[in-house]
Parts: C-alpha cells; structure tokens; sequence
C-alpha cells in the first residue's frame, strides 16, 4: 500500500466498550483439621459483601476456639471469589 492511501485513510478514535465489572462475591471456607487425617473442606459459604464474610470468619473462629483441641480443630477463612471465565 501507498503512502498516499494509508495517509488519507480514516483513523477510529473509538474505544473499545469496556463490560462492567460483575458484582463480587465473597466467601467463607471452613477448614477441619486432624491430626494423622489432614485437612479437609468442611464448608463453603456465600456473602454479598466482604464485612459480613469477614464478620461470620471472626465469629465461627471465636466460638470453635473453645472447643479446640491441638489435634482436632476447625478454621474459617474469608476470601474473595473469582468472577466465572467467559465462554
């Protein structure tokens, strides 16, 4: 191709449609632990928001420390879900 056409050919300026982001979900996993048996889910929950994920993981972790014992105890953690892949 020419200089002369490629210098005469319009230019898009448009930028590209950005999707909005999808609401983020938030998680709580409940760990059991053993000993001689390992670790294994015992749970997994869903929150709207991070303060109520992180409030349940405080909570559930105050009240199982009173049962706990070194070898058999049960953990809660928050974490932040990752949005589904495209397809």
């Amino acid at each position: 191709m020419s200089k002369m056409k490629s210098k005469f050919r319009p230019k898009s300026k448009a930028k590209p449609i950005q999707k909005p982001s999808e609401p983020q979900v938030w998680c709580v996993q409940v760990t059991e632990h053993e000993r001689d048996w390992g670790i294994r889910t015992d749970d997994l929950l869903e929150f709207p928001s991070e303060e109520k994920a992180v409030a349940y993981a405080e909570n559930y972790n105050k009240k199982s420390a009173e049962m706990d014992t070194p070898d058999h105890f049960f953990q809660a953690i928050a974490f932040a879900k990752k949005p589904a892949a495209e397809k």
